[in-house]
């Protein structure tokens, strides 16, 4: 800890001399320069006019995907419910003709 900032150091380099690993903050003159830039550039119209209007492309865009995974997802479901729907139709069709053909032949060896 220096000056009351926590730093980093590499593992292998904790040394006196050794750099950090990460850089340390800015200082409080830097920061507030860095914000009142960023204050500035956040108060300009044409800043702020192309901004949201790319956010609007990106909601938009968003928007569109989600509906067409909602849309493809709903045909998949729709596909696997009605190849169950038909599997399990052709199941008891097929119980069905065999309950017959046994009752059929149960009926003809009755003498």
């Amino acid at each position: 800890m220096r000056g009351g900032v926590m730093h980093v150091w590499e593992p292998e380099a904790a040394g006196a001399a050794a750099e950090p690993a990460f850089e340390p903050p800015p200082t409080i003159e830097a920061y507030t320069r860095d914000l009142s830039r960023l204050i500035q550039i956040c108060g300009d119209a044409a800043v702020n006019s192309f901004c949201h209007r790319r956010l609007q492309k990106l909601q938009a865009l968003t928007l569109a995907l989600i509906l067409a995974l909602a849309q493809t997802l709903a045909l998949a479901l729709t596909l696997a419910l009605s190849l169950a729907l038909s599997l399990a139709l052709s199941l008891a069709l097929s119980l069905a003709l065999s309950l017959t053909l046994a009752l059929a032949l149960a009926l003809a060896m009755k003498p």
